[in-house]
């Protein structure tokens, strides 16, 4: 009888060694991956409700956030944005850039940020 509890203790053992294991790969891969076309149907909603015309503009979909990197490092030089950078720093995200093409003056460049996870806009900031 003791050899028959001590393997069931050991399947146990093994159940939920397993069972966290699991769990803890469900929780790192909680981002969600995105298409560029789910990603800018969120945001251009929200270019739109902000008053700009994504239609009317070069859109840039930054995954890597490489161009929104090089941004802020330029942005550091005159002060940065610490609040912004603050929200966005422990989040996983996407920056899409709207820009205002050369021959269009009726509005300025836009980013907005899309969290990965549940896709919802962080923030946006309205450009120059």
């Amino acid at each position: 009888m003791r050899n028959v509890a001590c393997g069931m203790r050991s399947a146990t053992l093994i159940g939920l060694v397993l069972s966290m294991a699991v769990g803890m790969a469900v929780a790192a891969s909680d981002e969600r991956t995105w298409t560029r076309s789910e990603a800018l149907a969120i945001t251009d909603k929200k270019a739109k409700n902000l008053g700009y015309n994504p239609e009317h503009m070069s859109v840039s979909f930054d995954f890597r956030n490489t161009g929104w990197d090089d941004h802020l490092k330029g942005l550091k030089d005159v002060g940065g944005m610490p609040n912004l950078e603050k929200e966005l720093r422990d989040r996983k995200f996407i920056a899409v850039y709207y820009r205002a093409l050369k021959d269009r003056i009726d509005h300025e460049d836009l980013w907005v940020f899309l969290d990965r996870s549940t896709g919802e806009i962080i923030d946006y900031i309205p450009g120059e």
